[in-house]
């Protein structure tokens, strides 16, 4: 059968429901059931909630990719290099005079080096800048945006943003008009984590960086032979050591002296197939 909202059956025929009736609360949610009891929301970014147990700091690990790091800032700065417009709404003096005062708040709390900041929120879905009112004369205004990391923060079931700290783990509920914050990249409204690129970068930049180390290894081992020493039936422990003290040098000197009745040989190390790690490290950026 068709289920009927009882606020569609009761409204007049042609008339708009004004109800929300697709909510995420009372257990409508199928996608994360019955959720009111909760104190906080879960992200449902599944790389995050799988690969990271929910916490954000390990996608912070990814921008320390060169590549993610170049990119980013890159088109982040593209973003801030815009020029900034600001146009009265209208021809009267007062409209003229809101238009002056938002120049001035926008340059007093440095709007590109915020936005530099705010756009973050692309990379790990969400963004949070605490607004700091102050009092100039008889108005309030925007004295400075401060933008705050975005894993001190969890929404709740009702939509509240909500700041964990060290005493209230499940989170102080934020006032109103307080905080601005922004989702985005998640392929419907109800998910107000958003779904930032960190998703996406996570797996090449975990195959990169385990490639290169890998890289390094190989390197290591084939780049040079390994350096063998051999010494007689009667070589006493203080010879031996002076032996592998040698050895060791062959890695860093030209030279070596060698106790009397010792000898060394190089073994190069062989291998067959190919290493292309410079393909891997390419694919991944």
């Amino acid at each position: 059968g068709l289920f009927v909202p009882e606020s569609f059956a009761e409204a007049e025929e042609g008339a708009p429901v004004l109800d929300e009736l697709a909510t995420t609360r009372n257990g409508r949610d199928v996608t994360r059931g019955f959720v009111d009891n909760l104190t906080v929301l879960t992200p449902q970014d599944t790389v995050l909630q799988l690969r990271c147990q929910g916490n954000y700091q390990l996608y912070e690990e990814i921008l320390r990719d060169d590549q993610v790091a170049a990119t980013f800032m890159q088109r982040r700065m593209a973003v801030i290099a815009r020029e900034l417009e600001v146009v009265a709404g209208g021809p009267g003096a007062a409209d003229q005079r809101a238009a002056d005062h938002l120049r001035e708040v926008i340059d007093h709390i440095k709007w590109d080096a915020v936005t530099a900041k705010m756009l973050f929120g692309v990379f790990y879905g969400f963004a949070v800048g605490e607004c700091l009112w102050a009092r100039d004369g008889a108005t309030i205004t925007l004295d400075k945006v401060k933008v705050r990391k975005q894993r001190r923060f969890r929404w709740s079931p009702d939509g509240a943003l909500k700041l964990l700290t060290a005493t209230n783990v499940a989170g102080e509920r934020m006032p109103e008009r307080k905080f601005w914050t922004f989702s985005t990249g998640a392929d419907n409204d109800d998910e107000p984590y958003g779904l930032g690129l960190a998703h996406w970068l996570y797996w090449p930049t975990l195959f990169k960086r385990n490639g290169i180390k890998f890289w390094m290894l190989f390197l290591e081992k084939f780049s040079g032979p390994t350096a063998v020493g051999h010494y007689p039936r009667n070589a006493t422990e203080e010879d031996k050591r002076r032996l592998l003290g040698a050895l060791r040098a062959i890695q860093l000197d030209s030279g070596v002296a060698l106790p009397e009745g010792m000898a060394v040989s190089l073994i190069e190390a062989a291998r067959s197939g190919t290493a292309d790690y410079t393909a891997l490290v390419a694919r991944m950026d």
